[in-house]
């Protein structure tokens, strides 16, 4: 019985952290997207700034969640990374969908670095927070 229970907790704290990251690295990612289109939309020709600019702030975000999802949870560090960049890559689908009549044609080549970008990022951000002194958040008391 008590196992069940430590199974349990021991779950919903992974999803706790999971969450916690991704909502982390998504509101970094947003926070910076406003910053870089002010500074973007002032240049001479901003459309050759958008792509680098996403692919960076896309890694420093998912860095971000890594780093977050790690720090809360007890799980591995390879779990965390890819669990936490995929759960980013699923939200930027969902929001490409959302409005997908908005915007122009990347090519699926760049949709896929953009992918693989979430995905290595976070996983090294979880390395690094796992890696940085242990400041683990306690649950429950």
């Amino acid at each position: 019985m008590k196992k069940k229970k430590i199974e349990r907790n021991g779950k919903a704290s992974f999803v706790k952290a999971l969450l916690f990251g991704v909502v982390t690295g998504a509101s970094v990612w947003m926070v910076l997207l406003v910053i870089a289109a002010f500074a973007i939309s002032g240049r001479s020709e901003p459309e050759n700034y958008i792509i680098p600019a996403v692919f960076v702030l896309a890694a420093v975000s998912a860095a971000s969640a890594g780093i977050m999802a790690v720090k809360m949870s007890k799980s591995s560090v390879l779990l965390c990374g890819i669990a936490s960049g995929g759960a980013l890559v699923a939200l930027v689908w969902v929001l490409s969908l959302a409005f997908s009549g908005s915007g122009g044609e990347e090519s699926l080549l760049l949709k896929l670095l953009l992918c693989a970008d979430f995905l290595v990022f976070a996983v090294l951000g979880a390395k690094l927070g796992a890696s940085s002194p242990k400041k683990r958040v306690k649950h429950g008391k």
